[in-house]
């Protein structure tokens, strides 16, 4: 990745933003990543998902780790860095839809 416009970042990391902003998000991981994938995808066209099922390094033997906590592994994405400020508003509404 040498293009400074872009950045990698894994679901476990935006799923975590969400567990600690919205403690009452009962949403299984699979779905807040593709609800997370969704959004990136509609706002960057040149978005990719780089690594699937890469291990999280809080790895799997946390007490942590559930569908409705956090995931044991992540989608690593690369998508542009200027979507971030956008991306972590998004990430604060997710809800039980």
């Amino acid at each position: 990745m040498s293009d400074s416009s872009k950045i990698r970042m894994g679901n476990d990391e935006l799923i975590l933003f969400i567990r600690k902003n919205n403690p009452g998000c009962k949403l299984h991981n699979e779905v807040l990543g593709r609800k997370i994938w969704e959004w990136i995808k509609e706002n960057d066209n040149n978005a990719i998902q780089v690594e699937k099922d890469a291990p999280c390094l809080w790895g799997d033997n946390t007490p942590n780790t559930a569908p409705e906590s956090l995931p044991k592994t992540a989608t690593q994405f690369e998508f542009e860095i200027n979507l971030l400020p956008r991306m972590y508003n998004f990430l604060k509404e997710i809800d039980n839809n």
